[in-house]
């Protein structure tokens, strides 16, 4: 859960380095959440309440605009840990081979160009 705070509270950085630890943490977390909104929304789309359906689709809409951001960001210091310039999180969120490839390969275990490896986060 440390991962997913530190992803959270970092939307924005695109420089250092990201470990596979933090980087599946916050995919599984928005893949957990999405699924909770999307069942959220499936329920109250076939209650009939209009409104809250409307509010739920908002939520949602929100909810993948600022998980996206963050994935952007994660993404790029992903590429960063074994060496890849920050335009590979493009093909990394638009094609899910690349997204599990550059998930599951390890980063270098000496510090980069990008910074020193990313070891377990201090909280």
């Amino acid at each position: 859960m440390n991962y997913v705070i530190h992803a959270l509270r970092n939307p924005f950085t695109y420089t250092g380095r990201a470990s596979r630890a933090e980087f599946w943490s916050f995919a599984v977390f928005m893949l957990g959440s999405q699924a909770i909104i999307a069942v959220l929304f499936l329920f109250l789309a076939f209650a009939s309440v209009t409104v809250v359906a409307v509010v739920a689709t908002c939520l949602l809409a929100a909810a993948n605009g600022a998980g996206l951001l963050v994935l952007l960001s994660l993404s790029v210091r992903r590429a960063h840990d074994f060496g890849q310039g920050g335009w590979l999180a493009v093909p990394m969120i638009l094609l899910p081979p690349v997204f599990l490839v550059c998930g599951i390969v390890d980063g270098h275990y000496r510090t980069n160009k990008y910074g020193p490896r990313p070891y377990a986060l201090d909280f």
